[in-house]
């Protein structure tokens, strides 16, 4: 499974094993700088693909200069 997602400088992919992930398997992300949150956004969504629940997200370092998008 994978799932695209824009960068500030272009655009890149995230990946991960079909059957990794089991539906209803509850799921932390956690990134270690968030810029954009292309990269935070693009693993919830490919774990919420594969039918797991997200139910926190961490970053360790932000970059508010270049102003987080909306994470619903």
């Amino acid at each position: 499974m994978h799932e695209e997602y824009v960068l500030e400088y272009g655009r890149d992919c995230i990946e991960m094993h079909v059957g990794a992930v089991k539906a209803g398997e509850r799921a932390l992300v956690v990134d270690d700088l968030i810029a954009t949150g292309g990269t935070l956004s693009a693993a919830i969504n490919l774990l919420e693909r594969a039918g797991a629940e997200v139910v926190e997200c961490a970053c360790v370092i932000e970059l508010p200069e270049l102003k987080v998008s909306s994470m619903r």
